[in-house]
C-alpha cells in the first residue's frame, strides 16, 4: 500500500497571508479569493491551504473521492453481471434449445437493465471535481463518456424493443430484426467510444494520484483491449468477454488506489485534511 506524506501542508509560495486571485475550494468550489490561508472555507469548512496543493487526489474532497469509488463499484458489478448474461446468451445461441427465442429476449432484457446500471455508474464515476481549477473542454473525455454511456443504453434498448416487436408481430419480423441489427451495431460503436473515453479519463486520474503503474496500464490497454476484442470474435465471441475482463481489471486497479487514498484521509490524514 502506498504511503502518503503526512507532514503539515505548507502554504503556497505564490500567496501571502491571504489567497491571491480566484481559487475554487477543493471541497465545494467556493471562490476563496481574499480569505486568509490559515482559515477554512466559509461554505464547507475545509482548510483553505488544502486548495493550494494542486490537483493531487489525496487533497480532493472526500465526497468527490467517494463518488469515484461508488461509480466504479457499480460499473464493475454491472460488468460482472453483463459478462455472465453474455456467456449464457452465446451458449444458448450455439447449443440451441426449446424456447431459445424466449431466453434470448430474457437475456436481452437483463442487458438493458445492466445498461441502466452502467449509466448510473459512469455518471457517478465522472462527476466533476468541485476543486478543478482549469477550464474543461466541451469534448473532454469525461463528457464524452457520459454521452456514450447514454447512447449505448439507448441503442441497446431500441434493439431489444425491436426484437420484442418481431416476436409478437411475425408479419414485420424481417424489418424489425434488420433494424434491431442496425441499433446493435450503433450500440457497439457507442461502447467503443465509451471505452476510449474512460481509458483517457482513467489516465487523467492516474496522473492525479500519481500512479505510474496504472498510467502504464492504461497506455497498454488502450490498444490491447480493442485488439483482443477483434481477434477473439471468431473464437466463439471470446474476444468481447476477454476485452471486458481486461477493461474491468484496469478499473479495479483505479478503484484500489482510490480506496487507499480514502482510507488515508479517514485515518492519518484526518488532521491534515480537516475533514
Amino acid at each position: 500500500m502506498p504511503e502518503y506524506d503526512l507532514a503539515a501542508v505548507p502554504a503556497h509560495p505564490d500567496h501571502g497571508p491571504t489567497v491571491v486571485g480566484d481559487l475554487p475550494c477543493t471541497g465545494c468550489g467556493y471562490n476563496l479569493h481574499g480569505i486568509p490561508i490559515a482559515r477554512v472555507c466559509p461554505e464547507c469548512g475545509r482548510a483553505v491551504e488544502l486548495s493550494l496543493q494542486g490537483e493531487l487526489l489525496r487533497f480532493s474532497s472526500p465526497a468527490y473521492l467517494k463518488s469515484i469509488d461508488r461509480g466504479l463499484c457499480v460499473i464493475l458489478t454491472a460488468i460482472f453481471i453483463y459478462v455472465l448474461i453474455f456467456i449464457v446468451s452465446i451458449g444458448v445461441h450455439f447449443v440451441g434449445s426449446i424456447g431459445q427465442a424466449g431466453i434470448t429476449l430474457l437475456t436481452g432484457g437483463l442487458m438493458v437493465l445492466c445498461d441502466l446500471a452502467f449509466i448510473y455508474g459512469y455518471w457517478t464515476f465522472t462527476q466533476p471535481d468541485p476543486g478543478y481549477t482549469g477550464r474543461e473542454r466541451p469534448g473532454s473525455a469525461r463528457t464524452i463518456a457520459r454521452f456514450a454511456a447514454c447512447a449505448t443504453a439507448a441503442a441497446n434498448l431500441a434493439a431489444f424493443l425491436l426484437r420484442v416487436l418481431a416476436s409478437v408481430a411475425p408479419s414485420g419480423a424481417d424489418f424489425s430484426l434488420a433494424a434491431a441489427g442496425v441499433f446493435s451495431f450503433c450500440a457497439w460503436a457507442a461502447w467503443i467510444t465509451l471505452f476510449f473515453a474512460i481509458v483517457l479519463y482513467t489516465q487523467h486520474l492516474a496522473r492525479r494520484i500519481p500512479d505510474r503503474a496504472l498510467l502504464g496500464q492504461t497506455r497498454t490497454f488502450i490498444w490491447v483491449v480493442p485488439l483482443v476484442f477483434v481477434v477473439g470474435i471468431p473464437l466463439f465471441c471470446a474476444g468481447p468477454v476477454a476485452a471486458l475482463i481486461l477493461y474491468a481489471t484496469m478499473l479495479q486497479s483505479l478503484r484500489t488506489r482510490t480506496k487507499e487514498i480514502i482510507d488515508w484521509q479517514q485515518r492519518a490524514g484526518r488532521a491534515v485534511l480537516g475533514s
